[in-house]
């Protein structure tokens, strides 16, 4: 392990030999992307492409954030420029191993490129991971295994849910509500407990929070887990009104933690709750708004 560390130390001090001002800007424009910037990108699968691919993108998300969390905490390996004074970053917060950037970028244009079926978007995907990757080494923040390791979960992750998930949510589909209500609430305090067992961080009870919102608002909006067709007016619109309601949610909800005495995972959890809530309930406002053409209901599935 010690030598593919400092094999891949050299690695990075070699690419950041190629540091400009305008690369790194890029690089981290990228990187944000494949951060923060999920918090406009989900959503806007979820309320604008369909609602079914965004609720099982945001489910998977969520599925593979906690899984990250979990192994970043138990392996707990420093970051390569704490490792080695050669290499420049501006530094982050958490362990490098696996890199969260590669796993969710995998999730996200792997679930994307399966949906749309077409060969020319599986190269721009493909691309994109790549990059990003790169943007997370050339930037000092994981070694090349860490990418590697990342992209191998993910894509396990992706495989694994493109192949069973559709039997198993059509299963739950024909059960009746207060089955899967239980479903919910078991996998939300199993996930809970596994977490507090592995010492889990406030990251990985953020995602078992967030898991419980979304699930919670998929159940309630049943009759919206799909979106009539739309004009384009109508997605943008519901696109833009989602979002203001759900940057006002978290800048309330940033306050409201800054006036809280709970341990950081326990914070974590809670505040996550509303954010998932909205971005699975919003559909039956944006029905009763008329944002979508009328369509027949459909089963919570």
């Amino acid at each position: 392990m010690q030598s593919i560390l400092l094999w891949g130390a050299d690695l990075i001090v070699a690419i950041q030999q190629f540091q400009t001002p305008w690369l790194t800007a890029s690089f981290e424009t990228f990187t944000w992307f494949g951060g923060h910037g999920y918090l406009y990108l989900v959503p806007f699968v979820v309320w604008c492409l369909g609602y079914r691919l965004g609720w099982q993108l945001l489910l998977l998300f969520v599925l593979t954030a906690f899984l990250n969390g979990l192994l970043k905490d138990w392996i707990a390996l420093p970051r390569p420029y704490q490792m080695d004074t050669r290499i420049l970053s501006d530094g982050e917060f958490g362990y490098s191993l696996p890199s969260g950037h590669a796993q969710l970028v995998v999730i996200y244009w792997g679930m994307l490129a399966a949906w749309l079926q077409r060969r020319w978007f599986w190269v721009v995907a493909v691309a994109i991971m790549f990059v990003m990757g790169l943007s997370r080494v050339y930037l000092g923040v994981h070694y090349p295994s860490d990418v590697l390791s990342g992209w191998l979960l993910g894509a396990l992750l992706l495989w694994a849910w493109l192949r069973w998930a559709p039997s198993a949510i059509d299963w739950l589909g024909r059960q009746p509500q207060a089955l899967r209500w239980r479903c919910l609430l078991v996998t939300t305090a199993a996930l809970a407990a596994i977490g507090v067992l592995a010492g889990g961080e406030a990251s990985t009870f953020a995602a078992v929070g967030m898991l419980l919102g979304a699930g919670a608002g998929m159940l309630v909006a049943y009759s919206a887990l799909d979106f009539g067709p739309a004009a384009l007016w109508q997605r943008a619109l519901r696109y833009v009104l989602g979002m203001v309601v759900l940057l006002a949610l978290l800048v309330g909800l940033q306050k409201l933690a800054a006036l809280t005495a709970w341990p950081g995972p326990v914070e974590a959890f809670v505040l996550l709750i509303p954010l998932g809530l909205w971005l699975t309930v919003f559909p039956l406002l944006a029905s009763a708004l008329r944002l979508e053409r009328p369509a027949p209901a459909q089963p919570p599935v």
